[in-house]
C-alpha cells in the first residue's frame, strides 16, 4: 500500500495542501478509465446496455448491398479494404446461415422467398444506427428498411412463430394505434436476429438483447424508437446528421471517433463520410464555441518542466469526476469543494526515455482548498497508487510542488 510523506515544514503551510494535488492527477487517471471503461456510461435496463436512442454511428443509404463495393473503391483506404473483403462480405459465415434458415423456414412452411430473398433485401435504402461493444468493435446494429416484398410477410410470420424451433415471438408494442410484432430468427451459431415490420418499414435488429430487458421484456426505448422507425420518422438525424442527397452517407459520433474520449474534445461533434458521384467526401462536424469561455492556457505552462517531447492543455469538468471519485472513497464533504477549487485547464506530457503510459500531469488550484483537501488527496492515493508500495515525499524527484503568486501548483509524474 503507498504511503504519503510530507515534511513537517510544509505541513505548516498552505503550499502543502497544493503539494497533494499532484496525486489528484494520478486518481483522475485510474479513477476515469474505471468509472469509462468498467461502468456503463448508459445505465438503461436492456441487457447489452446500449443506449438505442443515441447511436455510436448512422449510416443511410439509397442502396445496401453496394456499400462495401463503393468502400473498397475509396482510395484512403486503399490496402485495408479491397474486393477480396467485398467477396467475403457476399460469403460471410453469417449471411450463409442467415440464408439457409430462410430456406428452411419457406420450404417446411410453405412460404413464398426468392432463391435470393436476401439479396432482394439489401438492395435498396437503408438506415442503420450502429453501437460498439463491450469489445469496442461495431457490432451491434438497429437497421431500417423499406421494403414493399416484406409486407406480405408478416401474416406468414406470425403463423410460422407459432411452433418454429428458430423464429420466436418475443414482444408486441403499439404504433399509431396498430399493434406491431417483434420476432427473433435463430439461425445458429448462437446468433440471432430480431425484427418487426409495419407496412413497407421494417426494423431489423442484431440481437434482440438491444430491445430487451432482463426479464425478457421491451424495454421503454426500444418501443420508443422502433415505434418511431416503423411511423416513417428518423429518431437519430437529429444526432448524427446525415447527407439528404449524397448516395452512401456514414457519421461517426464522439464517442466512438475518440474512442470514448470525448470529453477531453468537447468541440468535436463527429465526422461525417459522403460518398458522391463515385468519390468518398470527409467533412468534420464541430461544435460552435463561446469564445467568452476561453480558458487562458499560458498560466498552466509556466509549472511544466523542460525538455518535455509532447504537452497539450486540456479542459477538464472537475465536477464530473465527483462520482467516480466518490464511488472510489466514499462520501466525503470535502471532495466537491476541492474539485471546485481547481483551476479548469490541466496539463500532461510525456518525456523522451518515459512511457507512454506514464505522463506528467500539471493541475493548478484557482481558489482557496478546504481544510481536509490535504487528507482527502492522501487517501485517494493510498486506494490509487499499485500496492507494491511507492513512497512519495516532498524530496521525491518525482513529486514536486511550489506556490506561484498565490496559486497552488502541483505536479506529479506517474
Amino acid at each position: 500500500m503507498a504511503s504519503l510523506s510530507v515534511p513537517p515544514t510544509l505541513r505548516q503551510r498552505r503550499p502543502a495542501l497544493y503539494a497533494v494535488l499532484a496525486l489528484l492527477a494520478l486518481v483522475l487517471a485510474v479513477g476515469a478509465y474505471r468509472y469509462w471503461h468498467k461502468v456503463p456510461r448508459y445505465k438503461g435496463v436492456s441487457r447489452l446496455q446500449v443506449d438505442l436512442r443515441q447511436p455510436e454511428m448512422l449510416l443511410a443509404t439509397s442502396h445496401l448491398a453496394s456499400v462495401p463495393k463503393d468502400v473498397a473503391a475509396a482510395p484512403l483506404l486503399s490496402g485495408l479494404v479491397d474486393e477480396q473483403l467485398v467477396f467475403h462480405y457476399e460469403e460471410d459465415e453469417a449471411r450463409l446461415s442467415l440464408e439457409g434458415s430462410l430456406r428452411r423456414l419457406a420450404y417446411e412452411h410453405k412460404v413464398a422467398i426468392e432463391d435470393r430473398f436476401l439479396a432482394l433485401l439489401l438492395a435498396g435504402p437503408a438506415e442503420i444506427g450502429i453501437w460498439r461493444s463491450g469489445r469496442g468493435r461495431p457490432e451491434h446494429f438497429v437497421a431500417r428498411l423499406e421494403r414493399g416484398l416484406l409486407a406480405r410477410l408478416s401474416e406468414a410470420f406470425a403463423r410460422i412463430a407459432l411452433d418454429d424451433r428458430q423464429l420466436k415471438l418475443v414482444g408486441k408494442f403499439s404504433v399509431a394505434g396498430d399493434e406491431i410484432s417483434l420476432y427473433a430468427l435463430d439461425y445458429g451459431g448462437g446468433r440471432q436476429l430480431a425484427f418487426a415490420g409495419r407496412g413497407d418499414h421494417w426494423v431489423f435488429l442484431s440481437d434482440p438483447a438491444l430491445a430487451l430487458d432482463g426479464n425478457g421484456a421491451l424495454t421503454g426505448d426500444a418501443e420508443a424508437v422502433l415505434g418511431e422507425l416503423l411511423h416513417g420518422a428518423h429518431p437519430w438525424q437529429s444526432k448524427l446528421p446525415v447527407s439528404t442527397t449524397a448516395q452512401h452517407s456514414f457519421v461517426i459520433g464522439p464517442q466512438a471517433l475518440t474512442l470514448g474520449y470525448a470529453h477531453f474534445l468537447p468541440a468535436l461533434a463527429g465526422l461525417r463520410l459522403d460518398y458522391v458521384d463515385g468519390g468518398w467526401h470527409a467533412n468534420l462536424r464541430l461544435l460552435p464555441t463561446n469564445t467568452s469561455a476561453a480558458h487562458d492556457t499560458a498560466g498552466i505552462w509556466r509549472a511544466v518542466p523542460l525538455g518535455a517531447a509532447l504537452c497539450t492543455a486540456l479542459p477538464v469538468d472537475w465536477p464530473a469526476t465527483a462520482e467516480p471519485l466518490a464511488a472510489l472513497l466514499g462520501k466525503d464533504a470535502a471532495l466537491p469543494i476541492t474539485l471546485a477549487a481547481l483551476d479548469p485547464i490541466a496539463a500532461v506530457c510525456w518525456f523522451a526515455g518515459s512511457r507512454l503510459s506514464a505522463p506528467l500531469f500539471v493541475a493548478r488550484a484557482a481558489a482557496v482548498l478546504p481544510p481536509d483537501a490535504g487528507q482527502l488527496l492522501a487517501r485517494l492515493a493510498e486506494k490509487s497508487w499499485a500496492a507494491k508500495g511507492i513512497k512519495a515525499s516532498g524530496k521525491d524527484p518525482r513529486f514536486v510542488a511550489r506556490h506561484e503568486k498565490g496559486q497552488g501548483v502541483a505536479r506529479g509524474l506517474l
